[in-house]
């Protein structure tokens, strides 16, 4: 803008330039002896400043006879060469009498003198070009404020302009977030046409996942049904073998059926995670850990232990209660295996997660065996009874929803340190 301001200033100026050779060429009188002169001065005080940048000046083709404007004092204009055509104009560059840059306008006329012959002369009006630059600099400072409230009010603009338009976005965000919290399994209600191939294929995935989830989850009950039949009849195959004294294969056999059903236990429990992977389920932590602590204590192995149990208050976690009381179980039970005299359960909350820490005064894991707890079929230790799952599953059911467990083998003399991290349940849409 302060360019196309200052070309727009530089124009005015050279009409100007323009109008003041006029005003010259019609008050220039030539003698018969060719001598120059002016019948009236131009009307500008401005040419009569010294060196004020404003100047003007008539010379003979010859350069023999030349009028000059007061402003230029003692000094000249030298003008280049070669001359315009007589009646001909032109603008150009050239420096001034203290080496400033000049705007100059140029005309050459002839002038008819005694005798029938004309005198050939240059009428010259140059101005400083630091009167355009000054224009311009002083056009930037005006400007500078409606243009800063123009850029803001286009950006506020902006913002709204795009706020708006993801507004249709958001409520398929706010749509889907109901579904994963359990709502409905489409996205509800009617959106702009903009975004409605995006809804529509959106509905189509949740549809296919939910028929996938469906079709697995009943596979899965199949599969476990079928299993049951035929480990009653091992059961029964092995109490019979029991009641015949033979002790070694009927113990073989109930520790294969205990370990197939705590498989086909875990089976049931993935096909229910899986159909409400998703389904924004959510449970109050304190209760249903009271519950677990509970069950435990009645066993003969968690009768004898001291459970100290520290609950803040309700919290919230997004985790169904069946799964959360099957890790709950899972580790506890492990603790309530291993404790010689006390279990610890402290829980504990940050502003996402719910922290679930339990300690036991067990003989603890090797540090370099930390990293084996929790994989499948792993036993630290054959002699206890276990399949090896019961760490697996928590790290399955905390994977399923969002969550964490981490294990610590030794502390301070101390046994194991189980550390849960439950994500607290979702707030608003």
């Amino acid at each position: 803008m302060a360019e196309l301001f200052e070309r727009h200033v530089e124009g005015s100026m050279r009409r100007q330039q323009s109008a003041r050779v006029a005003a010259l060429a019609a008050a220039l009188e030539v003698s018969p002896s060719g001598a120059l002169g002016l019948s009236a001065p131009l009307p500008d005080p401005r040419f009569d400043h010294v060196l004020s940048g404003w100047y003007w000046q008539i010379e003979a083709a010859d350069g023999t006879m030349r009028l000059r404007s007061r402003s230029l004092w003692d000094q000249a204009l030298s003008l280049p060469e070669p001359l315009p055509r007589p009646g001909q104009g032109r603008s150009y560059e050239m420096r001034g009498p203290s080496g400033e840059r000049m705007l100059v306008s140029e005309r050459a006329l002839v002038f008819p003198r005694g005798g029938g012959t004309g005198s050939l002369v240059r009428i010259v009006v140059a101005y400083d070009w630091r009167f355009v630059e000054a224009s311009a600099s002083a056009f930037l400072p005006g400007i500078a404020g409606p243009l800063v409230a123009l850029g803001v009010f286009l950006l506020l603009a902006a913002w709204v302009g795009v706020w708006f338009g993801l507004q249709p976005l958001e409520q398929v965000r706010r749509g889907v977030n109901r579904v994963r919290r359990g709502g409905d399994g489409r996205l509800p209600g009617r959106f702009p046409e903009e975004v409605m191939p995006l809804v529509n294929e959106v509905n189509h995935l949740l549809e296919a996942r939910a028929a996938a989830i469906d079709e697995a989850r009943n596979r899965a009950f199949d599969l476990a049904h079928g299993l049951k039949t035929p480990l009653t009849v091992i059961a029964n195959d092995s109490a019979r073998l029991r009641a015949r004294g033979d002790m070694a294969v009927a113990e073989e056999l109930e520790t294969m059926v205990r370990d197939m059903r705590r498989l086909v236990d875990r089976q049931l429990s993935g096909a229910r995670r899986a159909a409400a992977a998703g389904g924004g389920a959510e449970s109050e932590i304190g209760g249903v850990l009271r519950g677990v602590v509970t069950t435990l204590k009645r066993t003969p192995r968690g009768e004898a232990l001291a459970w100290d149990v520290r609950i803040p208050g309700p919290i919230v976690v997004g985790i169904g209660e069946e799964d959360l009381a099957e890790a709950l179980g899972n580790v506890f039970e492990n603790a309530t295996k291993w404790a010689r005299r006390r279990i610890e359960i402290a829980v504990s909350s940050t502003l996402t997660a719910c922290c679930v820490d339990v300690l036991d005064d067990g003989p603890g894991v090797p540090e370099q065996r930390v990293r084996e707890l929790g994989q499948r079929g792993v036993r630290l230790d054959e002699a206890m009874d276990g399949s090896g799952m019961g760490l697996a599953i928590v790290g399955d059911i905390m994977s399923a929803c969002g969550g964490e467990v981490t294990f610590a083998g030794e502390n301070n003399g101390s046994g194991l340190h189980v550390h849960l991290s439950l994500p607290l349940a979702l707030v608003g849409p």
